[in-house]
């Protein structure tokens, strides 16, 4: 990581800061992050660990300046809807239903449509936002249901998608 760093810091001084050299950290920040996370034993927790924090928010940051480059740039379609749902999965890392991910994936699919498994990443989102608003007594049930439909529609266009036969079946299992 310290000589893709190094070589990320040499680019950035023979090109100046663009968003392939931004997209490369966000990235980097990211590998590194999953990586000291594993090492530290504490991977399958909800809340991040204290000391990785910052080295996730660094990666967000980017993440959220690199998907402004793309909109001002001559970005492919494929290219920007990649970098929006990378970048949702970075910034709702220990925040489940995060509003930001939820607009980033939902932008993604505007510009995407036929993305696989992309309306089955934004239901989990969204069954864990109902779930957040369940515990705070608040209503959850529009959001449950457009996340169900979503997963539906997941199903309807990829028949075959695992994920959301497994979302669907526990979806099942719980209302059994």
């Amino acid at each position: 990581l310290n000589r893709a760093k190094s070589h990320l810091a040499d680019y950035e001084h023979a090109r100046g800061r663009d968003a392939l050299l931004v997209e490369a950290r966000a990235r980097t920040l990211l590998a590194e992050f999953d990586r000291r996370l594993a090492l530290s034993g504490k991977g399958g927790q909800k809340d991040i660990p204290k000391d990785l924090q910052p080295l996730l928010e660094e990666s967000r940051d980017l993440y959220r300046e690199l998907i402004e480059l793309r909109d001002n740039g001559a970005t492919p379609r494929a290219a920007l809807a990649g970098t929006l749902v990378e970048a949702a999965d970075a910034i709702g890392r220990g925040k489940p239903g995060d509003a930001i991910a939820e607009k980033y994936l939902r932008r993604a699919l505007e510009v995407r449509p036929g993305y696989l498994g992309l309306r089955n990443l934004l239901a989990l989102l969204l069954f864990e936002k109902a779930e957040e608003l369940q515990k705070a007594g608040r209503e959850a049930g529009p959001v449950r249901a457009e996340a169900t439909k979503l997963n539906s529609e997941e199903l309807n266009l990829h028949p075959d998608y695992q994920p959301a036969k497994a979302l669907k079946a526990a979806g099942l299992r719980q209302n059994a």
